[in-house]
């Protein structure tokens, strides 16, 4: 009976053994796992902070781009206004200039033109007068005076009136002429305002098409400035999520971190108390183990003494 519960005792220690071993290898597999999790879950923490750090450097560079873009969008606006400025104020100036010298030598000549058209008329009247009038008062005169006298005064009345005669049509036809030249430097005169116009005309047109190019690329500026922020948007909207996917992914890795040392805190005091009631079970199986070979001793001993 001691033998076979010795045995039987052997047997439990070899079972209680088997189960600690099996127990062992679980407990390690679960370590394993965790071991594995955490792993996985920095792996994933350290891709994430190079997401992070790369999205960071693009918003970085996005805004210095729109920084940039801003100044240049600045510095165009003032471009544009100071040369919009500068530009009309200039032209029209010039143009006030022109138009008002033009003014002046159109109005000086027209001064002159009638002021010769009015000499002119004096004179055409004059003419006129002398013709009719004048001319027959000296012939009467010249008849009245003595035979003799007559000759003589004759040859000198006819003579005067006919030089007077002579003289204001010179003068009038010179008058004419002056007419004349006066209306041809009019029509010159506005013919030069006319064309000083028109060149500062077109060199306006020649401005505003600098503007406008100017302000194509502004808004070209400004849309490239737009786009420059809706990417700087979005970069902030993914970093945004990477920061929250980083602190969820901590935080999962601190609650796995925990875990995984609460298991091992477990598994190690299992262990030592699975150790130490192995130890239990060795030591007693060793005694057991002891009285059985003594008893197996004492029991040939008396098989000797009883065959004697």
């Amino acid at each position: 009976r001691e033998l076979i519960e010795i045995c039987r005792r052997e047997e439990s220690a070899i079972k209680s053994l088997g189960e600690l071993q099996h127990k062992y290898s679980i407990l390690q597999r679960q370590y394993n796992g965790s071991t594995q999790l955490t792993e996985d879950a920095l792996h994933k923490v350290s891709e994430l902070i190079s997401l992070s750090q790369t999205l960071t450097n693009e918003r970085d560079d996005a805004i210095q781009r729109r920084e940039n873009a801003e100044n240049e969008l600045s510095k165009l606006q003032l471009v544009v206004d100071k040369l919009t400025e500068e530009s009309g104020q200039r032209t029209r100036e010039e143009i006030d200039k022109i138009e008002k010298k033009a003014n002046e030598n159109i109005e000086n000549l027209l001064n002159e033109l009638h002021h010769m058209e009015k000499e002119r008329c004096q004179l055409a009247i004059q003419l006129e007068f002398y013709k009719t009038n004048n001319l027959s008062h000296h012939i009467n005169d010249v008849n009245n005076e003595g035979k003799s006298v007559l000759n003589v005064n004759t040859t000198s009345g006819d003579s005067k009136p006919d030089c007077l005669l002579d003289t204001f049509r010179k003068r009038a036809i010179h008058a004419e002429s002056l007419c004349n030249e006066l209306k041809l430097r009019l029509e010159t005169e506005c013919n030069n305002k006319e064309k000083l116009v028109a060149s500062k005309q077109i060199e306006i047109e020649q401005l505003n098409e600098k503007n406008k190019l100017l302000i194509e690329r502004f808004e070209y500026n400004e849309l490239q400035r737009k786009k420059n922020e809706n990417h700087y948007n979005k970069q902030n909207e993914v970093l945004f999520n990477s920061q929250l996917q980083l602190n969820s992914l901590k935080q999962q890795l601190e609650a796995v971190q925990k875990s995984a040392q609460v298991q091992i805190t477990s598994i190690k005091q299992s262990m030592k108390m699975q150790e130490v009631e192995y130890k239990l079970k060795i030591e007693t199986l060793e005694k057991v183990n002891k009285l059985t070979d003594e008893n197996w001793r004492n029991l040939l001993d008396k098989q000797q003494i009883v065959s004697k």
